[in-house]
């Protein structure tokens, strides 16, 4: 049983965060008063870093790292789940024939 230990930022924290930051307080010792992780506040507070933070996420997914980790797992769950190996296969069959079409162009129409 996985337990999740991440806390919900509501508007209640939100607002707190923001008036301890006009009193001056820095981001770590906003962190330290809320219990919250220092990176959140900085999160939260700061729209610089959430812009910085969406754009390494976003450049992690086209790199080459995470096409080889994304292979190798297509692999592995092709060979140990039949289900999805059939998957697989009608949908390589389809593409030869140009019959399919990925979710996001079906919505489009």
């Amino acid at each position: 049983m996985i337990i999740n230990k991440r806390k919900k930022i509501d508007d209640k924290i939100l607002q707190e965060m923001k008036s301890l930051k006009k009193k001056g307080l820095n981001y770590q010792e906003i962190a330290i008063k809320l219990k919250l992780n220092y990176e959140v506040v900085l999160y939260h507070l700061n729209p610089h870093f959430k812009k910085k933070k969406l754009k390494a996420n976003m450049s992690f997914h086209k790199s080459k790292r995470y096409l080889k980790y994304q292979k190798k797992y297509q692999s592995q769950r092709y060979n140990q789940d039949p289900k999805f190996k059939k998957k697989q296969q009608k949908r390589a069959r389809d593409y030869k024939r140009k019959k399919y079409i990925p979710k996001e162009k079906k919505n489009a129409k």
